[in-house]
């Protein structure tokens, strides 16, 4: 056999190789991706398009409804059946607020005395009393794909 034969049936060999190995590391769940998940979030309860939803997720209890890990500002199509989909969140335990932010100006408005002007809502439907709920009572965990419904 030709050195050149030889030297191509090498590089075929260990291309060969590579695939195979990442192929494998891919089976195994070697990816970025694998330690993520998608949460899907249907808002029920919402009495027009008007405006946008603005939802937060918190991983902190220290920092709950004060600096949120991830957020997402969304149009509303249509009121009647509204779900936002977040994909690529890393699995853990958060809690999640929402509000219908009607005038978009990506603060929930409040009367004089603190309670709010806009629709609002929170993971487990929690409620608050004299004020907003806790993060442990908004607390779910999230080690896989996950949907919830939010009533406003």
């Amino acid at each position: 056999m030709s050195e050149k034969v030889k030297s191509n049936t090498l590089s075929l060999k260990l291309q060969m190789a590579a695939l195979i190995v990442s192929v494998f590391c891919l089976n195994q769940g070697h990816t970025p991706y694998s330690n993520t998940v998608t949460l899907t979030v249907e808002i029920q309860g919402l009495d027009s398009s008007d405006g946008q939803l603005v939802v937060a997720l918190f991983d902190d209890r220290e920092t709950f409804l004060k600096k949120d890990f991830m957020n997402k500002v969304q149009s509303i199509s249509n009121p009647e059946d509204f779900t936002i989909v977040w994909e690529g969140i890393p699995k853990g335990k958060y809690a999640l607020s929402l509000f219908h932010d009607k005038n978009k100006n990506k603060e929930l408005d409040t009367y004089w005395y603190g309670f709010p002007k806009e629709p609002f809502g929170f993971s487990n439907n929690a409620k608050g009393h004299f004020g907003p709920p806790t993060f442990d009572q908004c607390l779910f965990k999230l080690d896989e794909n996950y949907r919830m419904v939010i009533i406003i």
